[in-house]
């Protein structure tokens, strides 16, 4: 069996077995059979697997039912075998008891091996199971379920802990079929097998930031929207729910695992840190979760590191200054970023500053600096206007005034430009109408 990158809902597949069937259209109970029999009359078989049901790591459908990554369709290859037990009143019939049946694609035929026959009767219904494996019995005390049960208990049809192969993955995937052959098709006597995935579909997609990183205790990080999220490439020696996953070409990990109450997707990978171009070990869990037969649980994890080729940016004036309030954090867009089609950076309405200056000279703030603010200095976007705060003649106590009217008859802004206390003067301004009920502003853009 493999994995097919091509789309497909379902496959059929058509085999010959040997029954006996009625030279006439009288049927006749004899021991589970029939009175007459005629040699050789063919059989089909069809016979389809489920996709996987595809749900986030909340456990949660997605807007379709089947898996969308192609590699993870599958369809039978020559060779493959499967193993079919005939069950009728609770008993094997007709010793059809494990019995091993070979597909051969060029003729698009399923063979017991020998060229054994495998004889229909009324009443019979069929389980099917692939992998083929030796030995393998079901119990038939507890009916067609007891007989699955079995199936999906036995300890040589679990998944394998090295699942690295293309192989080894698939023959983790134990499916199961059970039918009753249709006598009423025009075509002929039909079984029709649909297998379903007695397990789970575990998947792993590490991804990362590529762009900018901010200097090691820099006090901020940057804006999602300066970086680029993407797959890890570098991500190597991982474990799935200790479970040496298979890698699909998407650069994806996958593996097979057993139903399981209160589980969770977890594990560890190696990728490459951005910042020195050194390996490090990234360990992840997801959330608790049941894991379903038949369910496909993807975990995107995004590394704590920079990924490969990223680069180191300390602040600039000009940056926008945003204030993230769910992961507790100062996060910095570039000023000389992309910009969306209306000319603004992405997320411009919630950008609480800009940068004025990060340069230690000019941050000459007292009461500023001794609250360890002195990465850099930021003004509000409303206030990046020309206004001023109270009626225009105010003269405010303990503040240096700057008349504009000075200012641009001198031509010299400096002072405007060295005036670095925005935050002290913010304060003193308080305190000198702290008993007002409304303090007047006006800002002119």
């Amino acid at each position: 069996m493999k994995r097919y990158m091509k789309f497909f809902t379902g496959i059929v597949f058509w085999g010959i077995l040997l029954v006996c069937s009625a030279c006439t259209d009288e049927y006749e109970a004899n021991n589970g059979g029939m009175k007459e029999c005629c040699e050789g009359v063919p059989f089909t078989v069809r016979a389809i697997v489920a996709d996987f049901e595809e749900l986030s790591n909340a456990g949660k459908s997605s807007t379709r039912t089947s898996v969308r990554d192609e590699h993870f369709k599958m369809e039978f290859v020559d060779g493959d075998s499967i193993g079919v037990f005939a069950i009728k009143d609770g008993a094997i019939m007709d010793n059809i008891d494990n019995a091993k049946l070979v597909y051969n694609m060029s003729s698009g035929s399923w063979n017991p091996v020998g060229n054994g026959t495998l004889y229909w009767y009324d009443g019979v219904s069929y389980v099917a199971y692939y992998p083929y494996r030796k030995n393998i019995t079901i119990d038939l005390s507890k009916g067609m379920d007891g007989a699955i049960a079995s199936l999906t208990g036995n300890e040589k049809l679990q998944p394998a802990k090295d699942q690295s192969t293309t192989e080894k993955h698939i023959v983790s995937d134990l499916l199961v079929a059970t039918g009753v052959p249709a006598i009423d098709n025009s075509s002929g006597i039909i079984l029709s097998l649909q297998f379903q995935h007695q397990f789970a579909l575990l998947v792993l997609q590490p991804q990362v930031y590529v762009g900018c990183f901010a200097p090691e205790k820099a006090g901020f990080v940057y804006h999602m929207e300066s970086r680029v999220l993407g797959t890890d490439s570098a991500a190597i020696n991982v474990s799935l729910n200790g479970i040496t996953p298979y890698q699909i070409d998407s650069l994806k990990y996958c593996a097979i695992v057993p139903p399981q109450a209160n589980a969770r997707v977890t594990g560890n990978y190696t990728t490459t840190n951005g910042r020195d171009d050194t390996n490090i070990k990234i360990n992840y869990s997801g959330s608790s979760i049941s894991f379903t037969s038949g369910k496909c649980y993807t975990l995107k994890v995004i590394s704590p590191v920079p990924g490969k080729g990223s680069i180191e940016r300390k602040l600039y004036p000009g940056d926008f200054v945003f204030q993230n309030e769910i992961d507790k954090r100062i996060e910095v867009h570039p000023g000389n970023g992309k910009l969306e089609e209306d000319g603004k950076i992405y997320d411009y309405e919630n950008a609480i500053g800009m940068v004025i200056t990060c340069d230690p000279e000019r941050m000459t703030d007292e009461r500023c600096n001794k609250k360890g603010w002195n990465h850099a200095y930021v003004m509000m976007l409303d206030s990046l206007k020309e206004g001023n705060w109270g009626p225009m003649d105010l003269i405010e106590a303990d503040i240096d005034t700057i008349s504009i009217a000075d200012v641009k008859s001198k031509h010299d802004f400096s002072r405007i430009k060295n005036n670095m206390n925005g935050y002290s003067e913010t304060l003193q301004m308080l305190a000198n109408h702290e008993g007002d009920a409304s303090f007047v502003s006006d800002c002119r853009a």
